[in-house]
């Protein structure tokens, strides 16, 4: 297992540490605010284009409408935007868009969590440190 840092993991911890503590209950003893838990919802293959289409739906396809039409997403306290391109291509898959997210780092289409010396099929490169390994050896829970 790589343990090695890079700004983007911290960037990535820091990120999802400051959102529970935002996302936090109440907790009786103490009446400060802690995480109980964190879900991270994802949109595969959801970009920009995707939301202007669901807001142009949304306003039954007026698109001088579009604009002020909110969706669900929109109302949420948290949400956030990640770009994640593949090391090797400028069409990326879900393989290494899920690993960017993963790890803080690129890795190549068809491969996940190692490093862009990995090629599918070819072969392996490096292991990445999740963020959910990093929160394991943290002692935290996870699933």
């Amino acid at each position: 297992m790589n343990t090695k840092s890079s700004p983007a993991k911290l960037f990535l911890a820091i990120a999802i540490i400051c959102s529970s503590i935002q996302l936090g209950v109440a907790d009786d003893a103490s009446h400060e605010t802690s995480a109980k838990n964190v879900i991270l919802l994802i949109g595969d293959g959801m970009g920009f284009p995707q939301l202007t289409l669901a807001r142009i739906d949304r306003a039954g396809g007026n698109v001088n409408q579009y604009g002020s039409v909110e969706l669900f997403m929109d109302g949420m306290e948290q949400t956030g935007m990640v770009k994640t391109s593949s090391a090797n291509s400028l069409v990326t898959d879900s393989a290494p868009a899920s690993s960017a997210m993963a790890t803080g780092e690129k890795t190549n289409n068809g491969v996940i969590s190692q490093n862009s010396a990995a090629i599918q099929g070819k072969r392996d490169g490096e292991n990445l440190t999740t963020i959910l390994e990093m929160a394991e050896e943290s002692g935290l829970s996870t699933g």
